[in-house]
């Protein structure tokens, strides 16, 4: 898997419920849910960055498995 971006990797860290061994588990939806929680605080940490944009411009669906599946 390529690298986590910064921003996932702080994302995982704020919420300890967001873990990669329900990647793709029954408990993604909830997982999901969390993160559309977390949009504005995200977006009030990552406004300075464009990459950080473009994630957080994705679906919260790919944002979510980018989260918890990679390393």
């Amino acid at each position: 898997m390529p690298d986590c971006h910064p921003a996932i990797k702080a994302y995982r860290l704020f919420d300890s419920q967001i873990d990669g061994a329900i990647c793709l588990s029954e408990e993604l939806p909830a997982a999901i849910a969390d993160i559309q929680v977390y949009d504005n605080y995200l977006s009030a940490r990552l406004a300075t960055s464009t990459r950080d944009n473009q994630w957080l411009l994705q679906p919260p669906e790919n944002r979510t498995k980018r989260a918890l599946c990679c390393a």
